[in-house]
């Protein structure tokens, strides 16, 4: 499934009646390959159904970096209204704006800004989401004047200190 744009989330599953015990394997990544296969980028969830109706499987524990989600183990490709993905990221508030009559460099402004945003969520600057979930600190110093004009971060860089 495509989810549309990537995103640093969660991903929601409705699910039918299934019996009781039955594992359904979610995998995520950001990259085909020209075939298109799925990358695979080591992210995966196992949800085990409960046997009811109406089970609904979203990993809350967990986040992952995301646009492609393979779902194995079911015996159905489920309908787009069975699916969601949830975007979490920090509740900044914006600090500054840009616009210009270059819509090139306008969307290039709202690039980083959406970046920035998915790689700040837990409170530390990381680089990859679905890899360094502590972040390595050389994020921060590299970013740290963008992200501050835009945002009102300073919870983010006192965690981060």
């Amino acid at each position: 499934m495509d989810i549309g744009k990537v995103i640093t989330g969660w991903f929601e599953l409705q699910l039918p009646p299934l019996p009781e015990g039955h594992e359904v394997i979610v995998t995520y990544t950001d990259d085909l390959t020209l075939d298109p296969n799925f990358t695979d980028q080591g992210e995966s969830d196992i949800y085990i159904t409960s046997g009811k109706k109406g089970d609904i499987f979203c990993n809350k524990f967990n986040h992952h970096a995301f646009r492609y989600v393979k779902i194995t183990n079911l015996s159905y490709k489920p309908e787009s209204r069975q699916v969601k993905a949830y975007l979490i990221h920090g509740d900044y508030k914006p600090t500054a704006t840009f616009e210009y009559s270059d819509t090139d460099l306008n969307a290039i402004h709202a690039m980083i800004q959406y970046t920035l945003k998915c790689l700040t969520f837990s409170g530390y600057m990381v680089d990859c989401p679905h890899i360094e979930r502590a972040g390595y600190r050389g994020d921060g110093n590299a970013s740290t004047q963008a992200l501050q004009t835009m945002y009102d971060v300073s919870p983010v860089f006192l965690n981060w200190l």
